[in-house]
């Protein structure tokens, strides 16, 4: 459950109430299942957020890719989280390692969320960083927004950054 706070800056919670319904129907976010200005009831997802998985794991082949295609998600769907650079507490992984995007108040219209999400990942892996800042994969990031963040382009980026970070013998990599 979240609850407005009275020291909050928005009015009501129903704008991300409505994000969050999008994002569920994505297959992005939890479901909610009552929104009004000041609750929002949601689906209990019990797991690690990112940052914890992160200490436990590391940088781990189904962190990564659940991850990414959380993100992709929302921007098939239009929706652009904005704290998505800093992931750490914004992605939840249920008992399955299956990856949410929470916290939806800090959105707006548009795509990005895998730029968003790979630049903060980027700090944890240096070969990671140095192809985000200048190699193969920031020009694909940068067509990709650029875009309109087209399905072909995200696959191109999902099996440049699993290949980067040495996962390119994950199962699922030759999927996508």
């Amino acid at each position: 459950m979240k609850v407005r706070r009275l020291d909050s800056r928005r009015e009501s919670l129903a704008w991300e109430g409505s994000a969050l319904e999008r994002a569920w129907r994505l297959g992005a976010s939890p479901r909610p299942y009552y929104v009004d200005d000041n609750v929002i009831v949601m689906e209990y997802v019990e797991g690690p957020l990112l940052g914890e998985a992160l200490e436990d794991l590391g940088l781990t082949p189904q962190l990564v890719s659940e991850a990414l295609d959380a993100a992709r998600s929302l921007d098939a769907g239009g929706i652009l989280h904005l704290e998505l650079h800093r992931p750490w507490r914004n992605i939840v992984y249920t008992g399955t390692g299956r990856a949410y995007i929470i916290d939806l108040d800090s959105h707006t219209e548009g795509c990005g969320n895998v730029a968003r999400l790979l630049s903060g990942l980027a700090r944890l892996h240096q070969r990671l960083l140095m192809e985000v800042r200048r190699g193969v994969l920031r020009g694909e990031l940068r067509a990709y927004v650029k875009k309109g963040c087209p399905r072909g382009s995200y696959d191109t980026i999902k099996n440049l950054v699993l290949e980067v970070i040495g996962l390119s013998n994950f199962p699922d990599a030759a999927r996508y």
